[in-house]
């Protein structure tokens, strides 16, 4: 028997709002179950290159990038007992930083019998060389010939921020004076942003011999220095060097992720 036209007009209602309530049920059920994709999710999607780094993720993708080589690591006597460590570094990724990476320099005597070690974390900063320095290490009656440096764990890689990327520390002049008696290195180190302010800033002098050998590092220490900003620096040894000094070199050290305006 056929519809009336109410009838027929009626159904025709009711199927629309059944398809509008269907569509509007399915929009729901497809936005409760999808995922928007971040950085911290345990998941390789979106746009990153693997689990949570690369793409938009600040952090790099390990694999992509390389732990910083180690140049040299040698020690130099402060007093009969005592030795100042430091290891030559180069971060050879281009704009990749790292907060925290742990490292640990070990101590031998002609023998290759173990005198000491120092354990530390420190942080790694832009393309180019640097220097980790650890001073105050006891050894007693012994003597140092091997100084072995490691790291012992593996840099998180992350993309510097704008502020990072615009301060850069100029080090200059590094004169030595007095070397046969108590030699003395003298230095600038100057901040040339013009907007951001750096703090806690270590800097290592390094005094190279005509065959490019260290036979001399001290370090010193910078609290701040503002926008512009150039400060005098000044090492100094008690002894003279083994060895007659050519070259300088002052690295200037700071953690990345402590710049302000």
């Amino acid at each position: 028997m056929a519809l009336s036209w109410r009838a027929s007009r009626q159904l025709k209602i009711i199927g629309v709002i059944v398809f509008i309530i269907g569509i509007l049920l399915f929009i729901f059920v497809i936005d409760a179950t999808s995922v928007v994709p971040t950085c911290s999710d345990g998941k390789k999607n979106g746009s990153e290159l693997g689990i949570d780094c690369g793409g938009a993720c600040v952090n790099y993708c390990k694999a992509t990038l390389k732990t910083p080589s180690i140049v040299w690591a040698r020690s130099f006597k402060t007093s009969d007992t005592v030795v100042n460590s430091v290891a030559y570094i180069e971060n050879q990724n281009t704009n990749a930083i790292s907060s925290e990476i742990k490292y640990e320099f070990r101590l031998y005597d002609t023998d290759r019998r173990f005198i000491a070690e120092r354990v530390g974390y420190t942080y790694i900063g832009g393309n180019g060389p640097s220097a980790i320095f650890e001073g105050g290490i006891v050894i007693g009656n012994r003597e140092v010939k091997y100084t072995d440096f490691n790291f012992l764990s593996e840099p998180v890689w992350s993309l510097p921020n704008d502020m990072y990327k615009d301060v850069k520390l100029l080090s200059k002049d590094g004169v030595v004076v007095d070397a046969e008696k108590k030699p003395r290195l003298t230095g600038t180190v100057s901040n040339q942003s013009q907007f951001f302010h750096v703090f806690n800033i270590d800097v290592i002098g390094i005094v190279y011999d005509v065959s490019d050998n260290a036979i001399g590092v001290s370090k010193t220490f910078i609290d701040s220095l503002n926008q512009g900003e150039q400060k005098d620096i000044t090492f100094t040894w008690r002894e003279p060097f083994l060895g007659l000094p050519t070259k300088t070199e002052i690295i200037s050290r700071f953690n990345p992720f402590t710049i302000s305006e």
